[in-house]
């Protein structure tokens, strides 16, 4: 879902090499590496990478740094276009005594992406929140364009924090934590081009991948698939004690 993606002319895969300890931090970075399909020889790497999209000749990435507590306050945009070295388009930056616990990233076209960052405080109201930025990479420009809090926190284990391309650029799905369980969430489509959330989907029991520490406490574990036509998304929807396909 996300971890390992390929190009679309599959002529290159990339995915995320994550650190041994990230399934106990508060938020999941690894190495970000792209390889060429044909004779399978890596190309790059980028450190630090929670998140990345891929396209054939595009990739995109956000990498979280962290501030002297060890709270990742800041993400960095990175494109890659090619060269040996990705451009830094812009930064994020958590709210002041806030932190960044998850971040996902979409090319929606070849001038514009769109980030959800989830954000968490230490003082006032402690609850998830997502945000919704967009991206314009020409400018070099973020604008937060949606937010809102959330029934549940980010697992740095679950894969709960998705943006999901529909294949037409004028529609995202995204996917926040809905409570429930720590890797089920709601799905909202976003209309990007008046920037509502008004269409919720599933609101609530969407089942996401997970991975588990714990041995004997495996979780229901699915992810969204599109049919090869675009047409369909199906979903394992969990109610708590069964789970089903919806579509």
């Amino acid at each position: 879902n996300g971890a390992l993606r390929y190009a679309p002319n599959s002529q290159r895969f990339a995915f995320i090499d994550y650190e041994p300890v990230s399934e106990r931090a508060e938020f999941a970075v690894g190495t970000l590496r792209l390889f060429d399909a044909g004779n399978l020889r890596e190309g790059v790497r980028f450190d630090n990478v929670t998140a990345f999209d891929l396209r054939d000749e595009l990739l995109a990435h956000l990498s979280l740094f962290t501030n002297t507590r060890g709270d990742a306050d800041e993400a960095a945009v990175m494109v890659w276009r090619g060269s040996d070295t990705a451009d830094e388009i812009t930064a994020l930056y958590a709210e002041q005594n806030c932190r960044f616990t998850s971040g996902q990233i979409a090319i929606v076209s070849e001038t514009q992406l769109a980030a959800v960052m989830g954000q968490r405080c230490a003082s006032g109201d402690t609850r998830t929140r997502w945000q919704f930025y967009t991206i314009d990479t020409a400018n070099r420009t973020a604008t937060l364009a949606l937010a809102d809090y959330q029934a549940g926190g980010y697992s740095p284990y679950t894969r709960t924090n998705n943006l999901i391309s529909t294949g037409d650029s004028s529609t995202l799905l995204f996917t926040p934590a809905d409570g429930l369980t720590r890797n089920t969430t709601a799905m909202i489509a976003v209309d990007m081009g008046n920037l509502s959330a008004d269409n919720v989907i599933v609101r609530s029991g969407a089942v996401m991948p997970a991975w588990t520490p714990f041995r004997f406490a495996l979780p229901t574990n699915a992810a969204p698939a599109f049919s090869l036509d675009g047409r369909w998304l199906a979903l394992v929807l969990s109610t708590g004690t069964s789970a089903s396909i919806g579509l």
